[in-house]
């Protein structure tokens, strides 16, 4: 009887250790067939564009880095863009960080900085960080554009300011605008005369006293 119990009892662990190992398997398989693989991939880096009225693909990739022609194919492949001369008002353009120049980051900062001080209609400021853009991208047709646009709106602004001063007889405020316009044009309109007449009459009147 002991013997038969014995014989039982090596059965029995011997069958365990096969199920155990046939269990291993089977799992081993459900993984191979049911995990996917996943492929790792470095995250690319990108900077995203929001694309402004009248803007073309050409504009926006030379804004970031000078090669245009280099990776206009590439720019082409990443966003998926069906028709490189139409692009949408609003729509997302990814540009490589890689790509972007320290020279073009920092002629994007200060051409943002002058339409900030444009907008704010503080034009002589505008025209300083405008210049200042053309430091790092001298072919930028905007920055001149922008340079020529703010420096009239100063001179005009300050010079019909200073003529509505003399107007209501505030000869001193008068002189401060147009001497403001003098410092940026002494060839303006009739600023030098008008400063030169404001003077005599803040003289003469300051002889009376």
């Amino acid at each position: 009887m002991s013997v038969s119990k014995n014989i039982i009892l090596i059965c029995i662990v011997f069958l365990t250790v096969i199920c155990i190992g046939c269990a291993g398997t089977q799992q081993k398989t459900w993984r191979k067939k049911y995990t996917p693989l996943i492929k790792y991939e470095p995250p690319e880096k990108y900077i995203i564009h929001t694309v402004k009225k009248g803007e073309t693909l050409s504009e926006i990739i030379t804004s970031y880095c000078n090669a245009y022609k280099r990776y206009i194919r590439t720019v082409i492949k990443i966003n998926g863009i069906k028709n490189a001369d139409r692009l949408e008002l609003g729509q997302k353009i990814k540009i490589p960080k890689s790509w972007a120049d320290k020279s073009i980051a920092s002629y994007r900062s200060h051409f943002q900085r002058g339409l900030a001080f444009f907008k704010k209609k503080d034009y002589l400021e505008a025209k300083r960080e405008f210049k200042a853009s053309l430091r790092y991208k001298k072919d930028c047709r905007k920055c001149w554009k922008y340079i020529r646009k703010s420096e009239r709106l100063y001179k005009d602004i300050h010079y019909r300011k200073g003529r509505n001063y003399f107007e209501k007889e505030k000869f001193s405020q008068a002189l401060r605008e147009w001497e403001l316009v003098q410092r940026v044009d002494p060839n303006y309109k009739e600023v030098n005369n008008n400063i030169k007449c404001t003077k005599m009459i803040l003289e003469s009147r300051s002889a009376k006293k």
